[in-house]
């Protein structure tokens, strides 16, 4: 069977970028979904080293769920009120079509009533995906935050210490 990198590749992006999607519409069990499984990791800062992949835990369904409910702000309306923009996207396959890294950057705006249009925080994914049972999975995911504005009306102020240290 010949590696259809087109069909890959589409089918990666979709993955890459129904978390935006998930966390801006506050589904939840989306989000539990994707990262169910995965091994992740992150680390602040634009010169912040790669996690070694044996550092990188794998989060069970409960741990992903605990982490996004304890950690971003969920507003009356279910919503953070937040829109992930993911750019900057590129990929790389293994020679046998049955791995791929990807890298990418993230954007995160975030405007409330009385927090104008702004944008938050904006870092990097670099993620690794790996064909099982015929389907691409997300495997592992680092994630960097780059550079933080404000945070206070997305994230927990305990989440917000640790990123700004």
């Amino acid at each position: 069977m010949s590696f259809d990198r087109a069909k890959a590749t589409e089918e990666i992006r979709h993955i890459l970028f129904s978390y935006p999607e998930y966390i801006d519409r506050g589904t939840i069990d989306g989000v539990v979904g994707l990262l169910s499984g995965v091994k992740m990791a992150n680390a602040n800062g634009v010169r912040a080293e790669r996690i070694p992949e044996s550092d990188l835990p794998t989060l069970s369904a409960e741990q992903v769920r605990e982490m996004y409910t304890s950690s971003v702000i969920f507003y009356e309306d279910g919503l953070p009120h937040t829109k992930h923009l993911i750019t900057n996207f590129d990929i790389k396959f293994s020679d046998d079509g049955q791995h791929a890294e990807t890298r990418s950057y993230y954007v995160v705006l975030q405007a409330l009533e009385d927090f104008p249009l702004q944008i938050v925080i904006t870092g990097r994914y670099e993620d690794e995906y790996r064909v099982e049972d015929g389907e691409w999975r997300l495997k592992i995911r680092r994630e960097f935050a780059d550079l933080v504005g404000d945070l206070s009306h997305h994230v927990t102020p305990e989440v917000l210490a640790q990123l700004t240290h």
